[in-house]
């Protein structure tokens, strides 16, 4: 590959002016591009090898990105790609990740899409399971518009004294903080001209996302990796992925007992808590306020029930503490929701079939007992008003879940999904075991949602406002 590259709208592979090409040779040396969201379909042009390490190490390759909304270039950039996710990793359709430098600068090329934080790091989500490709998105959208349903400051996710704090470094504006991830459905092609499918152009979970300062050590966001004892013995690093604070030579689920022992109390101190609950060696009511902010678990609950979150119980979200002490839920990385779910069928998937998923162990064979059942046995009446004022507040609803579907499906052209099935298989070995098969349509998605709802609806007696 050459040192440039080009959109055909500028000639050295850097920042295009819209309207104005004369112009783009003057803004070369800006490291931050501002676009808006899409309004039609982004073609991601991948010139170069993609990568095909998925062992831990990862190792990326160079490659050339450019970037078209519909026909007009929005920007070229170097980047480094490696392939991204756990057990997606080996899937054929599997997903990758972006770390963009600004080929005249050398500097992290910083992207900021709409209303989102710039970033230098993006993912592409090829979802082997959900082909459809809008379930994780639609349900970050719904689990953020769950927390932000509530009096101020509980609707701004993290602790209002968070906020406050970075106060004097930015007048605290970091309103589009999303505290999840987000996206939106890509074409993604070689430079050859071939097509090489559909993917979501996501958000990558950086921790200024979570309002984190990786240099405060009690900034602490930790995610379990398919761990499903974690809620049975006492906290070790290697059933978890540390995202913040920093550790000096960290890896992957290692034990950090030594290299970050700050990190390791307080992920003792929570589990062990944990277990003295589930063991009824301390009462919960009594002792939450010293653990974890209930507002924030119970709204975890109940989108993870209405969404059918069954591998959200040990597995897929960032349990967040900004003071060491007090530990929040954010959800992450919901592929496998809207009836899909792993080891099952349509029928046993079915929105009045699958019971209260959080109040059940989980299916898969990795995993122990779980957690979240003691809400159910301690803040059962929390849990039903909240689903009332959820309701109320038409942010659960049929609607409000069929819009978000609609605004992610809108992105994607029929004739390039046909085009997408045709060259990764949609029911190969990828998705074996993952209850996938028969529920991979628009539809059907609406249809689950609708009949969970109601289900939800009978069980707790809601008739309406």
């Amino acid at each position: 590959m050459s040192e440039t590259y080009s959109t055909g709208f500028s000639n050295n592979g850097g920042v295009a002016m819209l309207g104005n090409p004369a112009a783009a040779d003057a803004v070369q040396d800006i490291d931050t591009l501002v676009l808006n969201k899409p309004n039609a379909p982004w073609r991601v042009v991948v010139e170069g090898a993609f990568p095909i390490d998925n062992s831990d190490a990862r190792t990326p390759v160079d490659v050339a990105v450019s970037v078209y909304e519909g026909g007009i270039p929005l920007f070229s950039a170097n980047a480094e790609m490696s392939i991204q996710g756990q057990s997606s990793a080996t899937d054929n359709k599997k997903g990758y990740k972006f770390k963009f430098t600004n080929p005249i600068t050398g500097n992290k090329l910083l992207i900021k899409i709409g209303d989102w934080l710039p970033t230098n790091k993006w993912t592409l989500k090829g979802y082997a399971v959900d082909r459809t490709l809008v379930r994780d998105t639609i349900s970050a959208a719904l689990w953020r518009n769950i927390r932000r349903t509530a009096p101020f400051p509980d609707n701004l996710i993290a602790p209002k004294h968070v906020w406050d704090s970075l106060q004097s470094n930015d007048l605290s504006m970091n309103a589009s903080a999303l505290f999840s991830t987000d996206g939106f459905p890509v074409e993604v092609w070689q430079q050859d001209g071939t097509f090489f499918g559909l993917f979501v152009w996501r958000t990558s979970a950086d921790i200024p996302d979570f309002l984190l300062d990786e240099d405060n050590r009690n900034h602490i966001q930790i995610q379990p990796q398919h761990a499903g004892f974690i809620w049975d013995h006492a906290f070790t690093g290697t059933d978890w992925v540390v995202a913040s604070p920093k550790i000096k030579k960290y890896t992957d689920q290692m034990d950090i007992s030594k290299a970050a022992p700050d990190v390791q109390a307080a992920g003792t101190r929570f589990i062990q808590w944990c277990m003295d609950v589930r063991a009824g060696n301390v009462d919960m009511r009594a002792t939450y306020p010293y653990y974890i902010n209930l507002q924030s678990w119970l709204d975890y609950i109940l989108f993870c029930e209405v969404a059918g979150g069954e591998d959200s119980r040990q597995n897929n979200f960032n349990m967040t503490t900004w003071d060491g002490m007090i530990w929040h839920q954010c959800a992450y990385d919901m592929d496998e929701t809207w009836g899909i779910m792993f080891d099952t069928t349509v029928e046993t998937s079915a929105p009045e079939n699958c019971g209260f998923i959080m109040n059940q162990n989980t299916q898969s064979y990795w995993a122990g007992t779980n957690f979240f059942q003691m809400f159910y046995t301690y803040f059962l009446p929390e849990l039903r008003a909240r689903w009332a004022e959820l309701r109320n507040a038409g942010t659960i609803s049929y609607e409000s879940i069929a819009k978000l579907v609609k605004q992610q499906a809108d992105f994607i052209d029929p004739a390039m999904m046909e085009q997408d099935l045709a060259i990764w298989p949609p029911n190969g070995s990828d998705v074996v075991d993952y209850g996938a098969p028969g529920r991979n349509y628009y539809t059907f998605i609406l249809d689950w949602a609708n009949r969970r709802i109601a289900w939800i609806d009978a069980q707790w007696g809601y008739s309406g406002a």
